[in-house]
């Protein structure tokens, strides 16, 4: 699992760093090694999903997810299968359906982490001129993952 499990997790800081075209490379050299991460394959296609989201691949994106979907083992797995689709639609431009699905991934009973979720969801609902559901995405994102970098974005917000 070493080999495939350091790709995926490589590939999905590379995705957060916006870098899609190298998280996709690190995906696609340890393809065959999916099998070997076993109860983390769903994360492999989620993060392969992310990739191609950010590479405007939308068609392999959503087959990526539907993969994933296949294979989720964790309830937190579950959560962050809706916050990829609401990614997907959002870069879609759907933003009907990426707020629905970030307030999905929102209400999702796995309360933990997420931060970057509920980041963008506030940035969705600023868009949508949705200020005070803004407001409190981010004070969910402070409450749920206080010690992450996407709460300390959702702090500077709720600052300003």
């Amino acid at each position: 699992m070493v080999a495939g499990g350091s790709a995926a997790h490589l590939a999905w800081v590379l995705c957060c760093q916006g870098r899609f075209d190298e998280a996709h490379h690190e995906l696609a050299v340890t393809r065959e090694q999916v099998a070997e991460l076993a109860d983390y394959r769903c994360e492999y296609h989620s993060t392969l999903a992310l990739a191609l989201t950010g590479l405007s691949r939308f068609d392999e994106a959503e087959a990526a997810i539907l993969q994933a979907e296949k294979c989720v083992k964790r309830v937190a797995s579950r959560r962050l299968l809706l916050v990829t689709r609401a990614r997907l639609a959002l870069k879609r431009g759907d933003l009907s359906l990426a707020e629905a699905k970030y307030r999905a991934a929102a209400e999702h009973p796995y309360r933990y982490q997420n931060a970057d979720g509920l980041l963008e969801w506030g940035e969705v609902l600023t868009t949508l001129g949705r200020p005070d559901e803004a407001r409190r995405a981010w004070q969910l994102a402070v409450e749920r993952d206080g010690e992450s970098v996407w709460a300390a974005q959702a702090s500077a917000r709720l600052a300003a």
